[in-house]
Protein backbone atom coordinates (compact mmCIF):
# COMPACT_ATOMS: atom_id res chain seq x y z
CA UNK A 1 0.00 0.00 0.00
CA UNK A 2 1.17 3.47 -0.64
CA UNK A 3 2.04 5.93 2.46
CA UNK A 4 2.82 8.27 -0.12
CA UNK A 5 2.06 9.59 -3.91
CA UNK A 6 3.29 12.51 -5.16
CA UNK A 7 1.07 12.87 -8.81
CA UNK A 8 2.28 14.72 -11.87
CA UNK A 9 3.83 17.58 -9.55
CA UNK A 10 5.47 20.88 -10.98
CA UNK A 11 7.24 23.56 -9.97
CA UNK A 12 8.98 26.18 -11.94
CA UNK A 13 10.98 29.44 -10.32
CA UNK A 14 11.03 31.77 -13.56
CA UNK A 15 11.77 29.81 -16.79
CA UNK A 16 13.75 26.94 -14.75
CA UNK A 17 11.60 23.83 -14.62
CA UNK A 18 12.49 22.84 -11.01
CA UNK A 19 10.24 19.67 -10.65
CA UNK A 20 8.75 19.04 -14.36
CA UNK A 21 6.00 16.14 -13.83
CA UNK A 22 7.69 14.16 -10.92
CA UNK A 23 5.01 11.34 -10.21
CA UNK A 24 6.63 8.55 -7.22
CA UNK A 25 5.26 6.16 -4.59
CA UNK A 26 6.81 5.05 -1.30
CA UNK A 27 5.02 1.64 0.02
CA UNK A 28 4.51 1.41 3.97
CA UNK A 29 7.73 0.34 5.54
CA UNK A 30 9.82 0.93 2.28
CA UNK A 31 13.32 2.67 2.09
CA UNK A 32 13.56 4.30 -0.85
CA UNK A 33 16.16 6.45 -2.59
CA UNK A 34 16.55 9.44 -4.24
CA UNK A 35 19.44 10.14 -5.63
CA UNK A 36 21.05 13.12 -8.52
CA UNK A 37 23.67 15.87 -9.05
CA UNK A 38 23.49 19.24 -7.22
CA UNK A 39 20.58 21.01 -9.11
CA UNK A 40 18.51 17.63 -9.87
CA UNK A 41 15.44 19.03 -7.99
CA UNK A 42 15.88 16.90 -5.13
CA UNK A 43 15.19 19.09 -2.94
CA UNK A 44 12.82 20.88 -4.36
CA UNK A 45 10.69 18.09 -4.88
CA UNK A 46 11.15 17.44 -0.54
CA UNK A 47 10.10 20.95 0.04
CA UNK A 48 7.12 20.18 -1.91
CA UNK A 49 6.45 17.49 -0.23
CA UNK A 50 6.46 19.00 2.95
CA UNK A 51 4.83 22.25 2.50
CA UNK A 52 7.85 24.44 2.41
CA UNK A 53 7.00 25.09 -1.01
CA UNK A 54 3.60 24.90 -2.80
CA UNK A 55 3.49 22.82 -6.19
CA UNK A 56 2.48 24.87 -9.53
CA UNK A 57 -0.12 21.80 -10.27
CA UNK A 58 -0.03 18.14 -9.51
CA UNK A 59 -1.28 16.52 -6.02
CA UNK A 60 0.63 15.24 -3.05
CA UNK A 61 -1.08 12.15 -1.30
CA UNK A 62 -0.35 11.04 2.21
CA UNK A 63 -1.51 8.03 4.23
CA UNK A 64 -4.77 8.39 1.66
CA UNK A 65 -5.37 12.37 2.13
CA UNK A 66 -4.38 14.79 0.06
CA UNK A 67 -1.50 17.41 1.82
CA UNK A 68 -0.86 19.33 -1.17
CA UNK A 69 -2.08 22.59 0.22
CA UNK A 70 -0.93 21.86 3.81
CA UNK A 71 1.74 23.96 5.62
CA UNK A 72 4.50 22.27 6.99
CA UNK A 73 3.61 21.72 10.76
CA UNK A 74 0.75 20.28 9.76
CA UNK A 75 1.99 17.70 7.79
CA UNK A 76 4.33 16.82 10.17
CA UNK A 77 1.87 16.28 12.86
CA UNK A 78 0.29 14.11 10.41
CA UNK A 79 3.57 11.91 10.87
CA UNK A 80 5.73 13.38 7.56
CA UNK A 81 8.71 14.70 9.10
CA UNK A 82 12.18 15.82 7.32
CA UNK A 83 15.13 16.31 7.65
CA UNK A 84 17.70 19.52 5.96
CA UNK A 85 20.71 19.28 4.07
CA UNK A 86 22.30 21.61 6.65
CA UNK A 87 21.54 20.45 9.99
CA UNK A 88 19.32 23.24 11.98
CA UNK A 89 19.10 23.56 15.25
CA UNK A 90 19.33 26.06 18.27
CA UNK A 91 23.56 26.61 19.00
CA UNK A 92 23.13 28.11 21.94
CA UNK A 93 21.10 25.25 23.90
CA UNK A 94 22.12 21.44 25.23
CA UNK A 95 22.24 18.74 23.03
CA UNK A 96 18.83 17.34 24.86
CA UNK A 97 17.28 20.88 24.70
CA UNK A 98 17.31 19.98 21.34
CA UNK A 99 16.30 17.14 21.06
CA UNK A 100 13.15 18.00 23.24
CA UNK A 101 11.73 20.85 20.98
CA UNK A 102 11.01 17.95 18.56
CA UNK A 103 8.12 16.58 20.78
CA UNK A 104 4.93 17.49 19.23
CA UNK A 105 2.79 15.17 21.99
CA UNK A 106 1.28 18.76 23.68
CA UNK A 107 -1.85 19.78 21.51
CA UNK A 108 -1.55 23.51 22.98
CA UNK A 109 1.79 24.99 23.11
CA UNK A 110 0.94 28.32 24.17
CA UNK A 111 2.94 30.10 27.23
CA UNK A 112 -0.62 30.91 28.91
CA UNK A 113 -1.75 26.78 28.61
CA UNK A 114 1.68 25.41 30.22
CA UNK A 115 1.69 28.07 32.89
CA UNK A 116 -2.05 27.21 34.20
CA UNK A 117 -1.15 23.07 33.54
CA UNK A 118 0.12 22.44 37.25
CA UNK A 119 1.03 18.98 37.72
CA UNK A 120 0.30 18.32 34.12
CA UNK A 121 2.89 20.27 32.81
CA UNK A 122 5.41 18.81 34.85
CA UNK A 123 4.52 14.97 33.94
CA UNK A 124 4.65 16.09 30.54
CA UNK A 125 8.05 17.62 30.93
CA UNK A 126 9.43 14.32 32.55
CA UNK A 127 7.87 12.26 29.70
CA UNK A 128 9.97 14.76 26.95
CA UNK A 129 13.03 14.13 29.01
CA UNK A 130 12.85 10.56 28.65
CA UNK A 131 11.84 10.58 25.58
CA UNK A 132 14.84 12.46 24.73
CA UNK A 133 16.96 10.50 26.26
CA UNK A 134 15.77 7.76 24.20
CA UNK A 135 16.26 9.32 21.20
CA UNK A 136 19.74 9.90 22.22
CA UNK A 137 20.70 6.51 23.20
CA UNK A 138 19.77 5.23 20.11
CA UNK A 139 22.35 7.71 17.99
CA UNK A 140 24.82 7.04 20.97
CA UNK A 141 25.03 10.67 22.17
CA UNK A 142 23.49 10.67 25.89
CA UNK A 143 27.49 11.37 26.85
CA UNK A 144 26.79 14.76 24.49
CA UNK A 145 23.08 16.05 25.84
CA UNK A 146 24.77 18.90 28.38
CA UNK A 147 27.18 20.21 25.04
CA UNK A 148 25.96 23.16 23.55
CA UNK A 149 24.92 22.00 20.20
CA UNK A 150 27.16 24.92 18.81
CA UNK A 151 30.36 23.03 19.56
CA UNK A 152 29.66 19.59 18.64
CA UNK A 153 30.67 18.46 15.24
CA UNK A 154 29.00 18.28 11.59
CA UNK A 155 28.23 14.88 12.52
CA UNK A 156 27.15 14.62 15.58
CA UNK A 157 24.84 17.84 14.61
CA UNK A 158 23.14 15.75 11.77
CA UNK A 159 22.88 13.01 14.33
CA UNK A 160 20.75 15.47 16.91
CA UNK A 161 19.18 16.53 13.97
CA UNK A 162 17.76 12.90 13.07
CA UNK A 163 17.22 12.36 16.71
CA UNK A 164 15.05 15.45 17.08
CA UNK A 165 12.36 14.19 14.46
CA UNK A 166 11.82 11.23 16.22
CA UNK A 167 10.60 13.06 19.25
CA UNK A 168 7.98 13.48 16.75
CA UNK A 169 7.14 10.17 16.09
CA UNK A 170 6.94 9.88 12.41
CA UNK A 171 5.06 7.50 10.61
CA UNK A 172 7.70 8.75 7.57
CA UNK A 173 10.84 10.25 7.34
CA UNK A 174 12.43 12.48 4.57
CA UNK A 175 16.45 11.92 5.27
CA UNK A 176 17.80 14.98 3.16
CA UNK A 177 22.13 13.56 2.70
CA UNK A 178 22.05 12.08 6.30
CA UNK A 179 25.74 10.94 5.88
CA UNK A 180 26.79 13.83 4.83
CA UNK A 181 29.15 15.21 7.55
CA UNK A 182 29.49 11.55 9.32
CA UNK A 183 32.55 10.33 9.73
CA UNK A 184 33.09 7.24 7.79
CA UNK A 185 33.68 5.14 10.90
CA UNK A 186 30.45 5.99 11.88
CA UNK A 187 28.21 6.22 8.61
CA UNK A 188 27.90 1.69 9.83
CA UNK A 189 26.32 2.99 13.17
CA UNK A 190 24.37 5.39 11.16
CA UNK A 191 23.16 2.83 8.46
CA UNK A 192 21.86 0.54 11.04
CA UNK A 193 19.68 3.22 13.18
CA UNK A 194 18.06 3.47 10.50
CA UNK A 195 17.00 -0.05 9.61
CA UNK A 196 16.04 -0.19 13.13
CA UNK A 197 13.73 2.11 13.02
CA UNK A 198 12.51 0.43 9.59
CA UNK A 199 11.82 -2.42 11.45
CA UNK A 200 10.14 -0.66 13.54
CA UNK A 201 7.43 0.66 11.09
CA UNK A 202 9.34 3.76 9.79
CA UNK A 203 8.70 4.31 6.24
CA UNK A 204 11.86 6.32 4.28
CA UNK A 205 12.79 8.54 1.73
CA UNK A 206 16.35 9.35 1.11
CA UNK A 207 17.79 11.68 -0.91
CA UNK A 208 21.88 10.72 -1.04
CA UNK A 209 24.57 11.47 -2.76
CA UNK A 210 26.83 8.03 -1.28
CA UNK A 211 25.73 5.64 -3.60
CA UNK A 212 27.23 2.69 -1.41
CA UNK A 213 25.00 4.14 1.22
CA UNK A 214 22.12 4.41 -0.35
CA UNK A 215 22.37 1.10 -1.76
CA UNK A 216 22.99 -0.68 1.41
CA UNK A 217 19.39 0.76 2.34
CA UNK A 218 16.99 1.27 -0.71
CA UNK A 219 14.62 -1.34 -1.52
CA UNK A 220 14.30 1.27 -4.97
CA UNK A 221 16.10 4.42 -6.15
CA UNK A 222 14.81 6.81 -8.45
CA UNK A 223 17.66 8.82 -10.76
CA UNK A 224 16.36 12.36 -10.72
CA UNK A 225 18.06 14.74 -13.32
CA UNK A 226 17.15 18.44 -14.41
CA UNK A 227 13.64 17.98 -12.87
CA UNK A 228 12.17 14.88 -13.70
CA UNK A 229 13.05 10.69 -13.14
CA UNK A 230 15.78 9.52 -15.61
CA UNK A 231 15.14 6.34 -14.18
CA UNK A 232 14.03 3.91 -11.33
CA UNK A 233 14.06 0.61 -9.71
CA UNK A 234 16.25 -1.91 -7.99
CA UNK A 235 19.51 -0.18 -6.93
CA UNK A 236 21.63 -3.16 -8.99
CA UNK A 237 19.91 -2.76 -11.91
CA UNK A 238 19.36 1.48 -11.67
CA UNK A 239 23.44 1.81 -11.30
CA UNK A 240 24.44 -0.17 -14.00
CA UNK A 241 21.40 1.10 -16.76
CA UNK A 242 23.72 2.75 -19.09
CA UNK A 243 21.95 5.59 -19.51
CA UNK A 244 22.10 6.43 -15.91
CA UNK A 245 25.90 5.60 -16.13
CA UNK A 246 26.51 7.85 -19.41
CA UNK A 247 24.30 10.91 -19.02
CA UNK A 248 24.52 11.09 -15.28
CA UNK A 249 26.74 9.21 -12.90
CA UNK A 250 29.94 9.88 -14.67
CA UNK A 251 31.02 5.99 -14.53
CA UNK A 252 29.62 5.39 -11.07
CA UNK A 253 28.91 1.46 -9.95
Amino acid sequence: MSLLEVQEVRKSFGGVKAVDGVSLTVDEGEIVGLVGLNGAGKTTLFNLITGFLRPDSGKIVFAGESITSLPPHEISRRGLVRTFQTPYGLPSMTVLENVMVGSQRRANESLLANWCAGPGCVSGWKDDLKSGLACLDRFSLRGRRNELLGNVTAGEARLVDLARQMMARPRMLLLDEPSAGVHPAAQEALLQVIRTLNGEGITFLIIEHNLAFIRALAARVYVMSRGSFLASGVPDEVFTNEQVVSAYLGGLK
